[in-house]
């Protein structure tokens, strides 16, 4: 399971069953959603995360030279667009990156053959 850290405390959160569903204005970074909509069930420990009154995002940084690996992931939670409590990032283990290089294979594996017709 990859970690996570609130107010200095370690956690443990696993990443699979989430998606890429949205692209932003890079094409290194993408929106991860999770596949059943339990957003709750990844930073639990986080009381920003799990607080109704916040929204949340999870994303997926992958090298501007290698769309198909990851670089990073992190999540961030805000209640309006001047009250961000900012990105955490996310220490991935091993079988977490492998998921979401997988996730960014078959993403971009796509996005080509579209761009090729």
């Amino acid at each position: 399971m990859s970690k996570y850290f609130v107010d200095g405390q370690e956690y443990e959160t696993p990443l699979k069953g989430l998606v890429i569903t949205n692209d932003t204005d890079k094409k290194n970074v993408l929106c991860l959603n999770p596949t059943d909509n339990e957003w709750k069930r990844f930073f639990e420990a986080d009381p920003y995360w799990v607080d109704p009154e916040f929204k949340r995002a999870i994303f997926l940084y992958a090298y501007e030279n290698n769309l198909s690996e990851v670089e990073h992931v992190a999540y961030v939670t805000w209640k309006d667009v001047q009250n961000s409590n900012g990105e955490r990032e996310i220490q991935l283990d091993s079988e977490d990156r492998a998921y979401l290089n997988g996730l960014l294979t078959q993403r971009f594996l796509e996005y080509d053959s579209v761009e090729m017709y």
